[in-house]
């Protein structure tokens, strides 16, 4: 067979065969350079919604690197991200996913606590952060469908659905590869179940990766238990400008002039430093920051990761698959040390269980500690320590002299009416007068009857009881609430009688209601009512029970027993989910071992009707001067005239009438 190819040789060689490749195909073989998630996000990312919009710097938050290095460890398949209020966790979630979405895409699931917080997050910050990083733009497609209020779906593969923690259709379908999960304390139970089971295909591969974050709650919530099922648990460690010492951020090192104890005072100077734990020098705000810059540069695996170094005790593996981390707000340059101190003085001045979760949870990133609420006073305490005598032994008056405004308030029972009396002074000064029960059957009695059944009973004392003021004027009770959540038609019917001093009212399940709404509601029984938000009646009753003087201080006679301090300490805040808008709420509910809590309902109820009055004490105070005046002139004269003469003029001084110096 003839050879062509030396039949041919004298033509010249072809040239090389050129290949043109499309824009696409440039860019599935273009060698990617390996970029940990810090490196990605500094100056690419874009920052849609925050303090400092705009491309991400991670000189800002410079903590944030190791943690998101660490996302970045092929062998890292769960984070969890716990710590304070504002302290970057979802803004690190999010940087999270716009990494994993370019460099291995793949289907990703966002969780939020609920449907208008998952809205928010995915077209406020998420679709702003596709259309404006610069790598992430690229990979959009041409239908504006795939990048819509519920998904994002990119050019290379990468599909993102939305899911919220109450949808148990957005948590029960897919598999899924990545996970964000938000707020995580504030789910169901069973929502943390579901959203684990769409990643068991992943997970057997070992390609899962998760992440979940939450402000810190309580010892009970998802969180802080995530620690004992994590192989490794990390703190950051902040250097010292002055010596190099490495140490942690604790609220103990904060300090402030020992001679500023209120917390307003506090928070208006701005004097307050972090004293370092090595040198004893004081950190001002840019000094914590400089620190925790130093801190961040320091990267040794796996002893360090920019800062992030192991709980002693904690490392169970050399490669841990499960990180958690802690994040103290205390890290963040956007916490100030004076309002870290002022709130927690202001929780000493007023322990209520809204500005202990504020220190503890917001402040400090820590849960609220479970006997947190044994500086709620208890009954042993109140019973031996605070009982008081009023006036000295012989004397004929009840009331003392700072007190003017007497308020009585009723809790309807089964077979008894409950009623205490209480006398108001400026401050909202109070003193315990009298507590007293009417045995009977509220629904069986007729509450318009006159005759001796209990509602009869109760009228009258509401009526004609007087208490002897210590300037020697009687004073009435000027207006009394009823509680209306039981026997609603007796109550009503009873109410009807005296519009003007009977008041009804009615507690409310809403932590959130206003302790007194600016107008009464209408009931179906033809009376009008207040829906109480008793949750914050209580919290400003135990805040004035932990007041030792001043304004709000309270006053308990001697012969108030033991039983009746105990109906008072009967109940203690506790945190729950609440079902309507998922969020972590203070709720009051009995103690263990307690049954009865009638002297508390109705002491929050007398506060209630003192509110509703919304009395002048100094007006009040002016008008009992005179009628004490006008007391003492008949009694100088009634030694002069004859008894029936007396006995008129008397009459005639005790007649009253509605006084004009109530707001109400």
């Amino acid at each position: 067979m003839t050879n062509l190819a030396e039949k041919y040789d004298w033509l010249p060689p072809p040239p090389p065969r050129k290949f043109k490749l499309l824009p696409g195909e440039k860019a599935v073989m273009r060698a990617r350079p390996e970029q940990t998630c810090s490196q990605w996000a500094h100056g690419n990312r874009y920052v849609a919604v925050g303090a400092m919009p705009g491309p991400y710097d991670l000189d800002v938050t410079p903590y944030a690197r190791g943690l998101l290095d660490a996302f970045s460890l092929e062998y890292v398949r769960e984070l969890f991200l716990c710590g304070g209020s504002q302290s970057a966790k979802t803004d690190i979630m999010h940087t999270c996913w716009g990494y994993a979405q370019e460099t291995e895409p793949d289907q990703a699931l966002i969780v939020m606590q609920d449907r208008d917080t998952g809205s928010e997050t995915i077209n406020d910050r998420l679709i702003p952060m596709v259309h404006n990083t610069p790598t992430l733009r690229k990979l959009r497609t041409k239908n504006p469908d795939d990048i819509a209020h519920r998904r994002i779906r990119l050019r290379n593969g990468a599909v993102t659905y939305l899911a919220w923690s109450n949808s148990e259709g957005r948590l029960a379908s897919k598999p899924m590869r990545y996970g964000f999960a938000d707020e995580v304390d504030l789910w169901p139970e069973s929502a943390i179940t579901r959203f684990r089971a769409r990643f068991r295909t992943y997970e057997s591969l070992r390609m899962s990766k998760i992440i979940e974050a939450c402000t810190a709650s309580t010892a009970a919530g998802r969180i802080w238990l995530a620690q004992k099922q994590v192989q490794a648990i990390w703190d950051f460690y902040a250097v010292c400008p002055a010596c190099g010492h490495a140490q942690t951020f604790k609220f103990g090192q904060v300090r402030w002039p020992e001679s500023i104890i209120d917390p307003a005072d506090l928070a208006e100077k701005g004097i307050a430093w972090y004293e370092c734990e090595g040198c004893g020098c004081r950190w001002d705000e840019d000094d914590r920051d400089e620190a925790v810059i130093f801190g961040a540069q320091v990267h040794d695996p796996p002893h360090s990761f920019h800062g992030w170094c192991p709980r002693e005790g904690s490392v169970r593996s050399p490669r841990p698959s499960k990180i958690w981390a802690h994040i103290p707000p205390l890290i963040s340059r956007f916490v100030d040390f004076h309002k870290v101190a002022a709130a927690y003085l202001e929780m000493q001045l007023r322990p209520t269980p809204a500005n202990t979760v504020y220190f503890w949870n917001d402040c400090l990133g820590l849960p609220v500690p479970e006997d947190a609420d044994g500086d709620l006073p208890r009954e042993t305490e109140l019973y031996k320590t605070r009982r008081e005598t009023y006036a000295p032994e012989g004397a004929d008056w009840a009331v003392p002299l700072a007190a003017c405004v007497l308020t009585a308030d009723v809790d309807v029972q089964s077979n008894r009416l409950e009623c205490e009396v209480v006398a108001w002074g400026p401050g909202d000064e109070c003193w315990g007068l009298q507590y007293k029960s009417f045995h009977g059957d509220p629904l069986k009695d007729d509450p318009l009857s006159s005759d001796t059944g209990v509602w009869a009973q109760l009228h009258n004392f509401l009526q004609n009881e007087r208490f002897r003021h210590e300037s020697g004027v009687d004073l009435r009770i000027v207006a009394a609430g009823v509680d209306i959540g039981f026997a609603a038609r007796r109550v009503a019917k009873f109410v009807s009688r005296d519009r003007r001093r009977y008041i009804a009212h009615k507690g409310s399940n809403n932590p959130a209601d206003p302790f007194v709404p600016r107008k009464p509601s209408k009931s179906k029984h033809g009376v009008a009512f207040y829906l109480l938000g008793v949750a914050e009646g209580k919290d400003t009753l135990f805040a004035w029970l932990a007041s030792a003087d001043g304004a709000g201080r309270l006053h308990f006679p001697q012969h108030y027993d033991f039983e009746w301090f105990r109906m008072l300490c009967a109940e203690h805040p506790v945190r729950e989910k609440d079902r309507r808008t998922g969020k972590m709420v203070s709720v009051w509910k009995l103690r263990d071992g307690y049954t009865r809590n009638e002297a508390l309902d109705i002491r929050v109820g007398n506060m209630a009707v003192r509110e509703i009055l919304n009395p002048n004490y100094e007006a009040v105070a002016e008008r009992l001067a005179k009628q004490a005046d006008e007391k003492h002139k008949i009694d100088e004269a009634c030694r002069h005239q004859p008894a029936d003469e007396t006995r008129a003029q008397k009459e005639n001084s005790s007649a009253r009438t509605r006084p004009s110096w109530f707001r109400r």
